[in-house]
Order: C-alpha cells, then sequence, then structure tokens
C-alpha cells in the first residue's frame, strides 16, 4: 500500500515459532522509520494495510490462536492509536474471521471487507463500518454475498464517491463464477 507521500507500507508473517506478523514502512528514500521490525502485531496471518489520508494507518489482522480478526489505528510514527484493537465479527461469533480489505470514507470512517471461514478455505464476504475509534457504525455486519469464496486468494475491488466495488469468484462443482457488489457507505 502506499500513502499520500509515496511511503511504501508492506505487511508480512513469518513462518517461525509463533507465526508473528510484521508491518513496514519504507520511505521513497529507502529507509525504514519504524527500524527493521517495523511494527510487531504479535501473531497473525493477512496484514492488511490501508493508509489514511491524515496519515495514520489502519490495520487488520488475523491472529492465529484466536477466532476473529483485529482492526487497530496506528500514528505515522508506528505506534498504536487505540488502547486496544478491535475484535471483527460476523453474524456468527463461533466462526473465525479473517481479513480481506480495508477503504477509508470522506467521512474519515473505514469500511473493512472480510472473510467468515465457513469450512477450510471457504468463507463468506462480509463488511462493516467503523468510526474512527474502532466502533462499528452498522448495526451489525454485512453478508455481501451467499456465494462462497476463499480468504487464500487477493481479491479485486476499487472504490469511487464512498462506493467500495468489490469482485470474487466463486466456484462450486468445478464450475468458476465471478461476482461484483456495491457496498454503499
Amino acid at each position: 500500500a502506499l500513502d499520500k507521500d509515496n511511503n511504501l507500507y508492506i505487511g508480512v508473517t513469518g513462518s517461525g515459532s509463533g507465526t508473528l506478523a510484521f508491518v513496514h514502512k519504507i520511505t521513497t528514500n529507502g529507509e525504514m522509520p519504524w527500524g527493521a521490525k517495523g511494527i510487531e502485531l504479535g501473531e497473525g496471518y493477512l496484514p492488511t494495510i490501508k493508509p489514511l489520508a491524515n496519515g495514520e494507518i489502519m490495520i487488520s489482522y488475523w491472529p492465529t490462536s484466536k477466532t476473529h480478526a483485529r482492526l487497530q489505528k496506528y500514528s505515522s510514527n508506528g505506534a498504536p492509536v487505540w488502547a486496544e484493537p478491535t475484535i471483527v465479527y460476523s453474524d456468527d461469533s463461533s466462526k473465525k474471521t479473517v481479513p480481506a480489505e480495508i477503504f477509508e470514507l470522506s467521512n474519515g470512517n473505514i469500511q473493512l471487507v472480510y472473510h467468515k471461514i465457513t469450512t477450510g478455505n471457504y468463507t463468506n464476504l462480509f463488511a462493516q463500518s467503523f468510526d474512527t475509534y474502532g466502533k462499528t457504525v452498522w448495526e451489525k455486519p454485512v453478508l455481501l454475498s451467499t456465494n462462497t469464496s476463499t480468504w487464500s486468494k487477493k481479491n479485486t475491488s476499487f472504490f469511487e464517491d464512498d462506493n467500495v466495488y468489490y469482485g470474487f469468484t466463486s466456484g462450486m462443482g468445478g464450475r468458476s463464477d465471478s461476482y461484483l457488489i456495491k457496498i454503499n457507505p
């Protein structure tokens, strides 16, 4: 992900003990202002990053020993803004959630598209809007489609006039279909 100053943000997951996740910031000069280790998220998969217009960074990730994805805002210098990460729930609190993509709205809120794991790699896509303090905006998360997706594949999206357009592929019985969903603010 790139911010307004063309700094590059990269999320990585280690394969060693604890499966630690990190986010690195790299400037246009190749410097790493957060140090060689970057931000250590703790254990986790799929660090998903969205640089915000005000210079802060929103990060969502899936802690491997926990059921639900986490969402945390960081300052431009890499310090957490909220005391604790927000927990990301679907319509079933017993099911695992995994981040897919983060979008920033013009009012400062963000929309998170994420997966609810149904079985193995199969998922249902959900969306939830969060305010600048990490509190949910919508009464409950929105199921985007009853067609399955997978958390292990990157989907395609674009964002225009506070509307998220999210494309994904669903396959069953050797057939593969593509879908495009519009998510209103």
